[in-house]
């Protein structure tokens, strides 16, 4: 081959007889099979490729860089799929399953799949489900984006979309991760939802947790924490430990220490430290509107934590009780209910329980002692009060029984209702003597 620099300039290639310009359709190209740079004329004939059932193969500097087979594989890219025993894949890119054993995977980006012996697996990205930790055992993962996957192995059933999504994970299996970083140091968790940016990005061997919301469950110092639900920005984020917890809100359960609580709304919950807890609210207070303790069962309904515990508030408090403004409350143990300022009902019904001793007919049964009144008389005198009543000082202290004030006050009527009958005798009995 010459270069001429005079008359007609170009490259020459001598063809055995005489030099023909390079761009010349000489009789070497015209044989049968042959290719022509400048084009075939014949579409039914004319092709590229082979007529056997071998491989076509692209090579650059002597290097595999393509590939298409008969059985399914189709590689596009410097050492794509350069050693393989693969069928049905498909990889384009720099060192896209450049060295495969499974079969039915797919790979598109720079060193994508580069290193798998699973199937069905899928990787669009650079580096995506690279297997940078080994071999990519793990089979059904779906990887979109950079670097998503990265260090995957036994892992299956995995989706990441994002970059960096899962890049840490090694084993954990039916992960899904939306978003940059989302689920991004879990290495063998199994079963957790991450969708938004930074998601449950710390959690490493962690499972069965949900986080929606950029940051939720973010920057987990306990990496193993399980069972948590976080939903809005920054939900449950620094979670220091514990599980089984639900928060909803932003920055509600922010850096909290407890498991099984709830919070729900606005930075509900927010720098707890609780257990077994229940917090409504829409903002940081740790006096919420609605605060609950599941291990005791009570409520409490705009009430100042620092007023009364579950043993003298009882299991539902509403008010705001606050020591400053309002005098104490005291309940025995036992009352489920505590309201402030009263209640306002058109209709109160107490029902007692089934034993017959709960209410005041036993003055009437003819073995009841009836006191006579010259010992109330004296008990009175003596105690201010009538017998079988609680005095001022023991209503103040604990309170009225409606049921049992009412068994009282019927058993006073009765008592009295005998007193006059007896009464009534004596006097018939004086009339009659007259």
């Amino acid at each position: 081959m010459i270069f001429q620099t005079d008359q007609t300039i170009g490259t020459y290639t001598y063809d055995g007889t005489t030099w023909q310009p390079s761009n010349a359709r000489t009789a070497a190209a015209q044989v049968a099979g042959a290719w022509d740079k400048q084009g075939n004329a014949i579409d039914a004939t004319d092709f590229l490729g082979s007529t056997n059932n071998f491989p076509l193969v692209f090579k650059v500097n002597g290097v595999n860089s393509g590939l298409i087979s008969t059985g399914g594989n189709t590689f596009l890219g410097y050492e794509a799929g350069m050693t393989t025993s693969t069928t049905f894949s498909t990889g384009f890119g720099w060192n896209a399953l450049k060295s495969s054993s499974g079969n039915g995977n797919t790979a598109f980006g720079a060193g994508a799949l580069a290193n798998v012996s699973s199937n069905a697996n899928t990787a669009f990205g650079l580096n995506a489900l690279r297997g940078a930790s080994g071999t990519v055992t793990g089979s059904t993962n779906t990887a979109f984006g950079g670097s998503a996957l990265f260090k995957n192995t036994s892992g299956s059933n995995n989706v990441a979309l994002g970059q960096e999504a899962l890049y840490e994970n090694l084993g954990g299996s039916y992960n899904f991760g939306l978003g940059s970083f989302a689920l991004y140091a879990n290495t063998s968790g199994d079963n957790n939802i991450a969708i938004g940016g930074n998601s449950i990005n710390k959690n490493t061997n962690g499972s069965y947790n949900i986080g929606i919301g950029n940051n939720t469950l973010t920057r987990i110092t306990n990496t193993s924490s399980s069972n948590n639900i976080a939903i809005g920005q920054d939900a449950l984020a620094f979670l220091v430990s514990g599980s089984n917890n639900t928060a909803i809100g932003y920055n509600a359960g922010f850096n909290n220490t407890g498991s099984s609580n709830v919070f729900i709304g606005h930075q509900s919950g927010y720098n707890g430290g609780q257990s077994n807890s229940l917090f409504i609210s829409n903002n940081n207070t740790s006096n919420p509107l609605i605060r609950g303790d599941f291990s005791t069962g009570s409520l409490k309904i705009n009430v100042k934590p620092q007023v009364g515990s579950v043993t003298n508030l009882g299991s539902l408090a509403i008010g705001d009780f606050d020591a400053s403004t309002s005098p104490q409350m005291a309940t025995p143990v036992g009352y489920r209910l505590i309201v402030q300022d009263g209640i306002l009902t058109e209709k109160l019904k107490v029902s007692l329980r089934t034993d017959a001793m709960n209410w005041a007919d036993y003055v009437f049964d003819p073995s009841y002692k009836l006191m006579p009144l010259e010992e109330v008389e004296k008990f009175t005198k003596m105690n201010k009060h009538l017998p079988n009543v609680p005095s001022a000082d023991e209503i103040t202290k604990e309170g009225i029984d409606v049921a049992k004030v009412s068994k009282m006050f019927m058993e006073k009527i009765e008592e009295l209702t005998l007193h006059i009958i007896e009464l009534n005798k004596r006097i018939k009995e004086l009339e009659n003597k007259k």
